[in-house]
């Protein structure tokens, strides 16, 4: 299971739409070595299917 620290955090992030937030993402975790480049497309693949959400805010 991926577990994520405080080092993964990054503040500040913008996104000037869902595609480009996928991408900042799925950069910040390949960057962070938690995943692969493709890991895109498994975001994507997943957005297609229903929007993900944070709750409350």
């Amino acid at each position: 299971m991926l577990t994520l620290s405080t080092e993964h955090i990054r503040m500040r992030q913008q996104a000037a739409d869902k595609e480009e937030a996928l991408q900042i993402l799925a950069d910040i975790l390949v960057a962070d070595g938690l995943t692969i480049p493709e890991y895109l497309n498994g975001l994507k693949a997943r957005e297609a299917q229903t929007s993900t959400y944070l709750g409350q805010g």
